[in-house]
C-alpha cells in the first residue's frame, strides 16, 4: 500500500516458471499529494468540518471570515466560501487570482442575505442571482457523471440514487457554464464557471439548513 504522494518507481514480480526473463515488469506510479482546503465562513458551520476534518488525503484549515489569511491561498486545492455575511471587493480580488492561476472555489450563499451576499462575485465572475430565495420543496434530478467532481466515482449510471431534495434555492444564470447538478426545474443546484485555468463551482442552496 502506497501512502505517500509523489513518484514511485515500482515493479511486479511474477516467477514460477524456468525462464526469469520476463518475470519483472517495472513500471512509475504518481500519487497526489494531499489537497489543501480551506473553509472560510462567518459562523463556523461545522458541516464542512465532518466532510474534511480528520480525513487521510486532506489538509484542512477552517478560517473565520473576519481573519482570512489571503497569502496562504496559494497552496490551497480548494477554497470553500460558506454563508460568508457579504463577500467584499477585497476577497473578491484575491479569489479571482486564485481561480485565475487554477485553484478551484465552492461557494454556498448566506441565507439571510439578499442575493446570498454574492453581489461583488457575481460582477466579478459575470453571473446573476436572485435577489430572494425561491421557495417550494424541490428534488435534485439529474447530475453529469462525466464532470470531473463526480467522474470515476459511480462503478454504474444508476436511477435510483437518492438525492438531495431542497426547500429554497437562488436562480443563478450564467451564460458560459456547466450545471452539473439540476434541480426538477432545470435549473442549477450546483453551476460550474470556468475562470482562467481554474473553476467557481456556485451552489443555488445555502448549506445549513432554514
Amino acid at each position: 500500500t502506497v501512502e505517500t504522494g509523489g513518484i514511485h518507481q515500482c515493479e511486479l514480480r511474477l516467477p514460477g516458471d524456468n525462464i526469469p526473463l520476463d518475470d519483472v515488469l517495472y513500471f512509475s506510479l504518481r500519487l497526489n499529494q494531499d489537497h489543501h482546503v480551506n473553509t472560510i465562513s462567518s459562523d463556523n458551520s461545522p458541516y464542512l468540518d465532518a466532510v474534511f476534518a480528520d480525513n487521510p488525503g486532506f489538509v484542512y484549515k477552517n478560517e473565520n471570515a473576519g481573519s482570512i489569511n489571503y497569502s496562504a491561498f496559494k497552496q490551497k486545492d480548494l477554497i470553500v466560501l460558506q454563508g460568508i455575511n457579504g463577500i467584499g471587493s477585497g476577497l473578491v480580488s484575491e479569489l479571482s487570482q486564485f481561480i485565475q492561476n487554477g485553484g478551484t472555489a465552492l461557494v454556498f450563499p448566506n441565507k439571510n442575505l439578499p442575493y446570498g451576499g454574492l453581489q461583488d462575485l457575481a460582477t466579478a465572475f459575470r453571473f446573476s442571482i436572485s435577489e430572494q430565495a425561491i421557495l417550494g420543496q424541490m428534488r435534485v434530478s439529474a447530475i453529469d457523471a462525466e464532470h470531473p467532481v463526480f467522474k470515476n466515482i459511480f462503478e454504474k449510471n444508476n436511477k435510483q440514487l437518492d438525492l438531495p431534495s431542497v426547500a429554497k434555492c437562488y436562480q443563478i444564470q450564467s451564460g458560459s457554464s456547466n450545471d452539473f447538478m439540476k434541480l426538477a426545474n432545470g435549473s442549477a443546484f450546483i453551476k460550474d464557471i470556468g475562470f482562467g485555468k481554474g473553476h467557481l463551482l456556485l451552489c443555488a442552496v445555502a448549506l445549513d439548513a432554514g
